[in-house]
């Protein structure tokens, strides 16, 4: 299990309530396009935690900023695996050797429903609460064609407003945005630095 704390002191904390920002938490896929994968108000401690489990997708939810990820159709996933999308409505799968020990492969062969949009989901706990599998990204896919999403085990942490989990955003918000690579440890924390105003990796 992953788990990241981000920490406030009592001055930041009151500072983000009163502008109305969530605490926004982004997975960072090699592949399409941002969505937010956890969003929540804040306490002085809190913890999100993850585990290596993640699911395709299909939906029929367009790519714009703002809009709300509705997913259609849902399968758990491994990497090195393709997985093709049919008229059935449900994916199939098989071994894809070209890929990498971190990448998905996604074909859309639906002819009846026409362009569609795909993406990886992964499950999250935010302060205990089970988010289930959320989509992390999202991409259009017209039929017969195919996307490869890598995995990259960073974490993106920022502040935001009136946002929530599984919209869209065309790029990651910047306000007090910080990186977090989970790739050498699978226990890190983030605090609120009140003199920039920005998450700081301790």
């Amino acid at each position: 299990m992953n788990s990241l704390q981000i920490n406030f002191d009592a001055m930041g904390l009151n500072n983000i309530m009163n502008a109305g920002y969530s605490v926004l938490i982004f997975n960072l896929i090699d592949g399409g396009t941002p969505v937010v994968w956890a969003a929540f108000q804040p306490m002085m401690s809190n913890q999100v935690q993850w585990d290596d489990n993640a699911s395709v997708y299909s939906s029929q939810s367009m790519v714009i900023q703002g809009s709300m990820v509705s997913v259609y159709g849902m399968q758990s996933a491994s990497p090195q695996n393709m997985y093709t999308w049919t008229d059935g409505g449900q994916f199939s799968v098989s071994p894809a050797s070209q890929l990498s020990g971190s990448q998905y492969g996604v074909t859309n062969n639906s002819h009846s429903m026409g362009n569609l949009t795909f993406g990886l989901a992964k499950p999250v706990y935010t302060n205990g609460q089970d988010g289930g599998a959320t989509p992390v990204n999202i991409q259009s896919l017209m039929a017969n064609s195919m996307a490869v999403f890598g995995y990259t085990n960073k974490i993106y942490v920022c502040l935001g407003q009136n946002y929530q989990a599984g919209v869209v955003v065309q790029q990651l918000p910047p306000t007090a945005g910080c990186t977090v690579d989970f790739s050498t440890s699978n226990d890190l924390t983030v605090f609120f630095n009140d003199a920039t105003s920005t998450f700081m990796q301790q």
